[in-house]
């Protein structure tokens, strides 16, 4: 039976052409740099040339989403809530923040059709993606938009952000881009409650040297590296910016306090807070029971797939003790290798955004439960 692409996959595809030239061609730009035959700020206006990095030599420290894109990303998880959602990041790298003022979403794959040409769908789908994400960027150029693409976001159902499909598109984008590319995740599951979970991440610059080169961690290579979970990605703080214009029709829609029928209320000048009984209610938070699920799921995929790295590992260990054998009967070291096949190493990788996403749970989970336990412990009696 034919199995879906991957979203990184799909994502790669679809980059517009432009874009997608620009990765193959950024090493010969390099060295067509020292020869000054090309100056490549030639058409930046004098304002912009001293924030932009047009050689991709400045590292970016931070975020600047605009407001629409995030609401942008909220509505297409709305219109799809049972699905994987994503799309591209347009805007702009300036002085070390990179700026995001638009983004389109990628429509969905249609579903696979049992006995269909994999190959066929496949394909059909990529050019399909290319073609959609050329035109949406053809559109902006006529409407003097962002056009540039700087990153994708995803949004998953259930959760699930840190799987290999993020460090495959994460790749991708900082190819394009000189690795300046982000991915924003959001997480519709502490957004359903009220707080909007949006983080944006890179590559550690120790990560992404080691999968540029290998593609793929090893046992030694995560030990040569000091690499674990917590710095294969590092986050970056996000600002959140509104135009001038949308900030003056919110203003719009605030409207003064009122105190009718003797009621207590706060007036917008008062410093004494409004009065909130919520705070009494001692039930656990509804996201208590999504967060206890999440980590649970979390667990049994990380046991699984250690249980396959373990089972990896004893079969190396058997046939290298074949080998062994044959050596020490008197056959060749390499006549030996070469009628036993010693499996290689599996990739840790998977493994390791496991432990990341239980790590990111754990934390939601104690976050959760702390509140409640807080508020029983505030109730007890003595």
């Amino acid at each position: 039976m034919a199995s879906a692409p991957s979203l990184a996959s799909l994502l790669s595809a679809s980059l517009p052409a432009s874009s997608a030239a620009s990765a193959s061609a950024s090493a010969s730009a390099t060295n067509n740099t020292s020869s000054g035959k090309q100056n490549k700020t030639d058409g930046i206006p004098a304002s912009l040339k001293g924030g932009l990095d047009v050689e991709g030599l400045n590292p970016i420290n931070s975020v600047e989403l605009d407001g629409l894109v995030i609401i942008k990303i909220i509505k297409q998880y709305l219109d799809n809530p049972t699905t994987e959602t994503t799309g591209h990041l347009l805007g702009l790298d300036l002085n070390g923040t990179l700026e995001v003022s638009d983004s389109f979403a990628l429509p969905n794959s249609p579903p696979w059709e049992r006995g269909a040409d994999e190959e066929k769908e496949r394909a059909s789908n990529r050019a399909a993606q290319q073609a959609y994400s050329t035109e949406m960027v053809r559109n902006l150029k006529q409407i003097s938009a962002a056009d540039s693409v700087v990153g994708a976001y995803f949004t998953s159902p259930v959760g699930q952000l840190f799987k290999a499909s993020l460090v495959e598109t994460l790749a991708i984008y900082q190819s394009v881009g000189g690795r300046k590319g982000v991915v924003l995740l959001h997480d519709p599951t502490k957004s359903i409650h009220g707080r909007t979970s949006i983080k944006a991440y890179r590559f550690s610059a120790a990560f992404a040297e080691v999968f540029s080169a290998k593609g793929r961690l090893d046992t030694q290579t995560l030990v040569d590296n000091r690499l674990t979970f917590s710095n294969l990605l590092e986050e970056l703080p996000i600002t959140i910016t509104n135009s001038s214009l949308v900030t003056a029709y919110l203003s719009t829609l605030t409207a003064p306090a009122t105190n009718d029928n003797n009621t207590f209320t706060s007036s917008p000048t008062s410093t004494i807070p409004p009065l909130h009984l919520s705070a009494l209610n001692l039930h656990f938070p509804s996201s208590l029971t999504t967060s206890v699920e999440q980590t649970s799921r979390s667990l049994d995929e990380f046991q699984r797939e250690n249980n396959s790295l373990l089972f990896n590992a004893r079969d190396i260990a058997r046939q290298k003790t074949k080998v062994d054998q044959l050596v020490a009967s008197g056959v060749p070291e390499d006549e030996a290798k070469r009628t036993v096949k010693v499996p290689a190493e599996g990739s840790r990788l998977n493994a390791l955004l496991l432990l990341r996403q239980i790590d990111e749970f754990a934390k939601g989970l104690a976050g959760n439960a702390s509140v409640g336990v807080a508020k029983m412990y505030g109730a007890a009696k003595e």
